[in-house]
């Protein structure tokens, strides 16, 4: 028993239903794309922090980082050796970048990825469906 023989989809009601949550997948994610905050802008234009920030401008910077800037670039780890410094109360170097870096998936990729296996669930059930009717009609 496949999930397109419990759920019966009408093909015009698949493809509004992958529309409307390929639609809602990008209404969520859209803050995640959202401009960059000056503390990551300042960093990824210079590779360095040339202005002096707040501890919570420091923390909101590396909670908001765009995955991409965290990945491709060092300013996660010269954002958090600044804020780990200031609550220290000590001076830091801007150009030692050295420490650990942050990974993992942002929340936008994760819901294409869920929108991606559900609709290639759906996509895999209506073929089943299809499979089994014409094989079963012969």
């Amino acid at each position: 028993m496949t999930i397109a023989t419990l759920v019966p989809v009408p093909r015009r009601s698949f493809i509004l239903l992958v529309l409307v949550a390929a639609l809602a997948a990008t209404v969520v994610a859209q803050p995640a794309f959202a401009a960059p905050s000056s503390v990551i802008s300042d960093c990824n234009s210079h590779g360095k922090l040339t202005q002096h920030y707040s501890v919570t401008q420091l923390h909101t910077a590396l909670s908001t980082m765009p995955a991409d800037v965290q990945e491709y670039t060092d300013c996660y780890n010269v954002i958090q050796n600044q804020l780990q410094a200031q609550v220290a109360g000590r001076k830091v170097d801007p150009t030692n970048t050295s420490g650990g870096g942050g990974g993992g998936l942002s929340t936008p990729l994760i819901i294409v990825l869920v929108v991606l296996v559900v609709g290639g669930g759906a996509l895999a059930g209506v073929a089943l469906q299809r499979r089994g009717g014409a094989s079963g009609g012969s």
